[in-house]
């Protein structure tokens, strides 16, 4: 017989739950659930146990049931057995990874009223299906996100030293509660994201958080559009824009943990300044990319190989030596608003694929997954002008057509053979070809380069690639942007599309530019593991405009505070401060 009396903490226990004991979580969630116990609410737990058929593994199902008598009860977990399902306990085998499952899940429930995330406790499934399942939430409903004790622990991607990172599940979900008050945030041109105006209470307990859904929209009485009312400036205590300071200490923090990754791997380190000269000095011989800098103060010095130097006596002018003018001017602009503590020398490999040294930090603009080298801003965005060269793309997110678009060459292999093309292992050419006549993604290469042979450029052309020129601008007009690596990893590319109004798009990548880290998949930007999830995405925004708008708004924030032109300046004269820290006094 169902009780509709006993308190959930003796529930827990006749049922062997973990969330009393364990977790002491039951008493917390009696609070919360009480006012609900008697309604015909939809609950969802996701990560039951499926190990043991009808043993503990279900639970805290079972409880649930039994608390709620008239609730349908839905669990997920990746390992089920048959007959888990029984009641109105409804047991479903799946992964929570899977975003194109959860929302099916909700679809077919018509919605839940309660959402408990119990997993995998990996930070990036947390953050992404709370970025999927939050926006699916009924209103007034309540979301639970259990054991945030792994926030803490790097074997499930926590850190327990950079408290600041949002990409851990405790971080992410602090970001929130700046969310609640956003009508009262001094920050004008502010515009607040799904979660801002959707977020309306968050409660932490010890490893629990719960979040409740609603519409935050109660009216600021000082502020408004975040400005202080007339007459309200006094009262607002400080000057225009202090929210956006408060903005840009955040900013600054996260720049700050950039850095911090980047040479965490020479964190043990000491060099003496003379040693450091002597050994970049040496690698540069041998590597025509490797170019070495000396910065004292504000001057900045580039050295310039023997064979550098006899390309240009022989009229040549290198291509790695227009890159490495880039780079000094950057230090050149870096140290003049930040100051190094001490003379420091450095080198930079301005190639597009830079290898690993390991005998000294050798820095360059990107790197495959892995290696130690540590980063410096990519070689586009480098060259301040083109922040201000690519148009901003103005056209708002409902105005914009429902597709994805790409547009680029057909690198990504040194060479393409015809055996290439034969076997379709052109990554780009390939998905050219799977979206040809797609009314949902335009696909479009319109430069063909690093062919074999003319024949192999001839048949590229036969397929109807290399016809046609597009600009940036011509992309605006998509909802969707996709990135795809080339020759390296793509880097101009994802940084117009988080400025602009549409949602950066992905492709799994085996390469990272310097705040890679910072980017959280389904909060700034979509990932992409085969061709067809693109389809998938279109078509739930076709059937429900507005599901992504959370994501293109979070990665144009994301923008606005790291891909600037002050933002660069601070990464770069961070890392060569922390760097200096390398060189013994």
């Amino acid at each position: 017989m169902v009780s509709t009396s006993k308190r959930l903490v003796d529930l827990a226990i006749q049922h062997k739950s973990d969330k009393w004991n364990n977790h002491w979580f039951a008493a917390i969630y009696d609070d919360y659930f009480q006012a609900r116990r008697h309604q015909p609410i939809k609950l969802l737990e996701i990560g039951i146990g499926g190990r043991d058929e009808l043993g503990d593994a279900c639970a805290s199902l079972r409880m649930w049931e039994e608390y709620f008598p008239a609730a349908m009860i839905y669990g997920l977990d990746s390992g089920l057995h048959a007959g888990m399902s029984q009641g109105r306990i409804v047991a479903l085998e799946g992964r929570q990874s899977d975003a194109e499952l959860l929302r099916k899940l909700s679809a077919d429930a018509g919605g839940f009223d309660i959402i408990i995330d119990n997993g995998t406790h990996l930070m990036s499934d947390v953050i992404a299906t709370f970025q999927v399942m939050f926006p699916l939430l009924n209103d007034a409903g309540l979301y639970a996100v259990e054991c945030l004790q792994t926030s803490y622990w790097p074997r499930y991607g926590g850190n327990s030293i950079d408290l600041c990172r949002t990409d851990t599940s405790v971080g992410f979900l602090k970001t929130l509660v700046d969310g609640l008050n956003f009508e009262e945030r001094l920050a004008p041109g502010y515009s607040p994201s799904y979660f801002d105006k959707n977020v309306t209470g968050a409660h932490f307990y010890h490893n629990l958080a719960l979040i409740e859904k609603g519409s935050n929209s109660r009216p600021s009485i000082v502020v408004l559009n975040n400005e202080p009312r007339p007459g309200c400036e006094d009262i607002a205590n400080g000057p225009l824009g202090q929210g956006a300071k408060d903005q840009r200490l955040r900013s600054d923090a996260l720049i700050a943990s950039f850095c911090r990754t980047q040479l965490q791997p020479w964190a043990d380190h000491r060099f003496s300044f003379e040693e450091m000269v002597t050994q970049l000095d040496a690698l540069s011989v041998d590597h025509l990319n490797i170019f070495v800098f000396e910065i004292n103060g504000n001057a900045v010095s580039l050295h310039r190989s023997a064979a550098i130097q006899a390309l240009l006596d022989a009229g040549h002018q290198p291509e790695s030596l227009r890159r490495a003018e880039i780079y000094r001017r950057l230090f050149e602009s870096a140290v003049r608003l930040h100051p190094l503590p001490k003379p420091i020398a450095l080198a930079v490999d301005v190639g597009d694929k830079a290898p690993d040294q390991m005998l000294a930090p050798v820095f360059s603009f990107q790197k495959s997954i892995g290696q130690v080298n540590p980063l410096l801003p990519d070689m586009e965005i480098v060259d301040l002008s083109f922040l201000e060269a690519v148009p901003r793309d103005s056209s708002p997110y409902a105005s914009k057509r429902t597709m994805a678009v790409f547009v680029g060459s057909t690198s990504g292999k040194d060479v393409i053979t015809m055996e290439d093309l034969d076997s379709n292992t052109v990554p780009r050419v390939r998905a050219a070809r799977f979206f040809r006549n797609s009314d949902l993604v335009d696909f479009k290469l319109p430069n063909i380069v690093q062919c074999a042979s003319e024949e192999v450029a001839q048949r590229l052309r036969d397929e109807g690639f290399g016809t046609e020129r597009v600009q940036w601008l011509d992309t605006f007009p998509y909802k969707f942007q996709l990135s795809m690596d080339g020759n390296g990893a793509a880097c101009s590319r994802p940084a117009i599309a988080l400025r602009g109004n549409s949602v950066l798009m992905s492709y799994a990548s085996d390469y990272v530019l310097y705040y890679s880290s910072g980017l959280i998949p389904w909060l700034h930007y979509i990932p992409i593991n085969a061709d067809s999830d693109v389809l998938t995405i279109v078509k739930q925004e076709k059937a429900r405009p507005g599901t992504f708008l959370t994501v293109a708004e979070a990665g144009r924030a994301f923008a606005e505070n790291i891909l600037t032109r002050e933002s660069i300046l601070l990464y770069t004269g961070r890392i060569l401060e922390m760097y200096s820290d390398l060189f013994r006094d």
